[in-house]
C-alpha cells in the first residue's frame, strides 16, 4: 500500500479512529524526542566551560561602566 493510499484510509476511516491514530502519533514522536534529549544529556552536563561565566561578564562591564561614570549608579 503506498503512502497516499495509507492517507486516504486514514481520512475515510471514522473521527474516533483519526483520533486515536493522531493521539499515538504524538505519543511516539515526543517519546522519540525525550529520549534523545535524555540520552545527550550526560554530554551536555559534561562539558567545562570555556572562559568566563556570563556573571563574570556582567560584573566586568559593570565595574567598566562605574569606572567610567561615577555617578551612574546614584
Amino acid at each position: 500500500m503506498a503512502f497516499i493510499d495509507r492517507v486516504e484510509h486514514i481520512r475515510r476511516s471514522t473521527p474516533k479512529t483519526q483520533y486515536t491514530i493522531i493521539t499515538v502519533s504524538v505519543i511516539v514522536i515526543f517519546a522519540g524526542i525525550i529520549s534523545v534529549w535524555i540520552a545527550q544529556l550526560p554530554y551536555e552536563l559534561r562539558e567545562e566551560p570555556e572562559g568566563p561565566s556570563l556573571a563574570d561578564s556582567f560584573q566586568s562591564a559593570w565595574k567598566k561602566i562605574k569606572s567610567q561614570k561615577p555617578n551612574f549608579s546614584q
